[in-house]
């Protein structure tokens, strides 16, 4: 299992670990409902999911002796790979939001390689005429990872960005806005119309 991320297949292996101490008329029955790529069958089955997985985050913390040590960071990989998977029939490969503490933000695919195709498209109407709709429309149909590069040691990693994070940024960049970007729908909304700002300005 990778530092930041989990793959489809190990998620879906993670789920059923958990699943399996559970019977057809429990609440784990929901961790049997993915497809092989691990895809939540509808936003109400994620939300159903990510609720079960809190309560199975409780039992370890009450009782850490039966569990590995690791658990807990295990569970927070599942949690943030099945809070930002798609639903089958969207875009497998989400594209990324970068952003930057000094007050940079920018969208790429998940490759590193310049956004092409819908998603370009689709971001670039963030930039016109009703640009809160647009981007919502991105946040929904794309899911985009938010990434940072943050320095730990003596070493630099691109890993997930942090909800303080999100919110200096759109501080730093919608100093004048008075939203409420420690609600996290309000940042990555604002982040999404940021990054297609920074396309219509190339």
């Amino acid at each position: 299992m990778s530092s930041d991320n989990m793959s489809a297949e190990e998620a879906w292996l993670y789920a059923a670990s958990w699943g399996s101490y559970m019977t057809s008329g429990d609440p784990g029955a929901c961790m049997y409902g993915f497809d092989e790529q691990c895809r939540p069958q509808s936003e109400e089955h994620r939300a159903a999911v990510l609720e079960y997985i809190q309560a199975c985050r409780r039992h370890v913390e009450l009782e850490p002796g039966d569990y590995d040590e690791d658990e807990l960071e295990k569970m927070d990989k599942f949690v943030a790979f099945i809070a930002k998977r798609n639903l089958p029939g969207q875009p497998d490969d989400p594209f990324i939001i970068e952003i930057s503490l000094c007050g940079y933000v920018g969208a790429c695919q998940a490759n590193g390689e310049e956004l092409e195709g819908q998603p370009l498209i689709d971001l670039q109407r963030c930039a016109r005429g009703d640009g809160e709709l647009a981007c919502q429309y991105v946040l929904d149909t794309y899911r985009p990872e938010f990434r940072i590069v943050r320095k730990t040691g003596n070493d630099y990693e691109n890993v997930t960005a942090s909800l303080d994070e999100k919110t200096k940024v759109c501080h730093d960049i919608y100093f004048e806005s008075d939203t409420d970007f420690t609600q996290e729908a309000n940042a990555n909304l604002y982040l999404v119309w940021s990054a297609a700002g920074d396309l219509e300005d190339k």
